[in-house]
């Protein structure tokens, strides 16, 4: 990653302080390179030498390329030196020509500009192939045109060097450039794009002329498939009697409402207490057995319990695992046959327009953590089928929502505390052996000495105990 760039993170201010990242931001666009300055303190050495070696009193000592060969080769520094600085300024010239160029038909490239990570708008979370084309821009002589991705919040990709040639189908000259690398887009979310930043730099990278091109795109990613896990679910919905399932399943009557009284009811569903004041037989609608299923909705819960704090720096990683456990027991549960449902307990994202098949890994993979619809508030009985919450939900709150559940509805608990498990933090060898550090490292190393940690381990155990004791149909992740 260069060293002007910054690892795309849900909130990437968690990891730094914003000072340094405005620094950070700014700095890339500085015109005057590193090399432009070495080459002035070259250049004023070798000018400070070459007169002192050449100079003598008395002496026409002006350089003149027309002079005789003899001058030449007597005067070989001057000659090589400014052959040098022509080179540099030409070289700087075409670069300064290729930008502005950019720069007059900037509105044209605009319009023209290609954008796709992925499948286009969409891929699956962490390296994510990002690919650029720029139709129309003119590439410099031996130099480099560079770009970067702007994300909401001040937030740059890597620099993607765009050193492939757009060519139209059977025509052999170039239309453009274009250019692709993988960038780390780790978490499972939207990504609003803001800006292309575009670098122009000549062949010895001197200068690096700066050029933005506002942009109004996003993309998502979504959580990595995992391998399926066994998960047993007992269908509660019925929106079409054509499949048959094994074991028919109960339907409450309406208490509420009453028929008349007709030859061949049950004398036992008599409701007296009407009779008694009206003087008329009515009789309770019965419950009815219904042997058909055609559904199971899934009633995945972001109900994030615990209060604000220090938390936010691990809600992004505690995120990204607990969508991979939900798509993953989505998927677990197509094999059934019956059409499975992603219920959200929030609104869905109306960013992307998404086929049919393609929304429940959407809304998995766009959610957040919430605390405005709790469990009793989210789940419905007569509806549910499996009911998947995260270890973040209050005790209390599960334990009302397994007093109202049918005992048939499955539980799924998932334990977010394993969230750096299989991360690196620290090993033996890092005592004596440096190694490649990242941002996270220091959220790793909080996470084993925070107190949210231990809070998120306690509250498991306090479920697992709770699940157990009401017989309650579950399984843990």
């Amino acid at each position: 990653m260069s060293s002007a760039a910054t690892e795309i993170h849900a909130n990437p201010a968690k990891s730094r302080s914003s000072f340094f990242r405005k620094v950070n931001y700014y700095s890339a666009f500085s015109v005057i390179r590193w090399p432009f300055l070495l080459a002035l303190g070259f250049g004023y050495l070798a000018f400070g030498y070459l007169q002192e070696t050449y100079y003598s009193p008395g002496i026409d000592n002006r350089f003149d390329v027309s002079t005789r060969f003899e001058f030449v080769m007597r005067h070989w520094g001057y000659v090589l030196l400014w052959f040098f600085i022509w080179i540099i300024i030409f070289a700087l010239f075409v670069n300064l020509v290729a930008w502005a160029w950019f720069l007059l038909n900037h509105s044209r490239i605009k319009s023209q500009l290609q954008l796709e990570f992925g499948k286009g708008r969409q891929a699956v979370a962490g390296n994510v192939l990002a690919a650029i084309g720029v139709p129309g821009i003119i590439r410099p002589l031996f130099g480099v045109v560079k770009t970067r991705i702007e994300f909401e919040g001040m937030t740059v990709s890597s620099e993607i060097v765009l050193n492939d040639n757009m060519r139209a189908k059977g025509k052999f000259w170039r239309t453009g450039i274009s250019g692709r690398r993988f960038l780390p887009l780790k978490d499972r979310r939207e990504y609003h794009i803001t800006e292309i930043q575009f670098f122009f730099q000549d062949m010895f990278r001197m200068l690096s002329l700066p050029a933005l091109v506002p942009v109004s795109r996003s993309m998502y990613t979504v959580p990595p498939q995992m391998p399926l896990r066994e998960v047993k679910a007992d269908p509660n919905k019925t929106e079409e009697q054509d499949i048959r399932i094994p074991t028919p399943k109960r339907i409450e009557g309406e208490y509420v409402n009453y028929k008349d009284f007709e030859p061949g009811d049950d004398v036992r569903r008599i409701v007296w207490k009407i009779y008694a004041r009206t003087r008329q037989l009515v009789v309770r609608i019965p419950e009815v057995t219904d042997p058909y299923a055609s559904h199971i909705y899934l009633y995945a819960s972001f109900y994030h319990g615990f209060p604000q704090g220090r938390r936010e720096a691990f809600d992004a990683e505690l995120l990204n695992l607990y969508k991979d456990q939900v798509r993953n027991l989505y998927e677990s549960l197509l094999p059934s046959g019956l059409e499975v449902r992603v219920i959200p307990d929030q609104d869905a994202s109306t960013n992307f327009s998404v086929e049919e098949s393609e929304k429940p890994i959407y809304y998995i993979s766009t959610a957040d953590w919430q605390n405005q619809r709790d469990l009793k508030q989210f789940v419905d009985k007569k509806n549910a089928g499996v009911v998947c919450i995260s270890s973040l939900v209050p005790v209390a709150d599960v334990e009302q929502m397994l007093m109202d559940l049918p005992s048939n509805v499955t539980l799924i608990l998932v334990r977010v505390s394993d969230v750096f498990r299989k991360h690196r933090i620290l090993k033996f060898r890092d005592l004596f052996f440096q190694h490649k550090t990242s941002d996270m490292d220091g959220v790793k190393r909080a996470w084993l000495i925070s107190g949210f940690r231990r809070r998120i381990i306690k509250n498991e155990k306090q479920l697992s105990t709770l699940i157990k004791k009401m017989n309650a149909t579950g399984m843990t992740v």
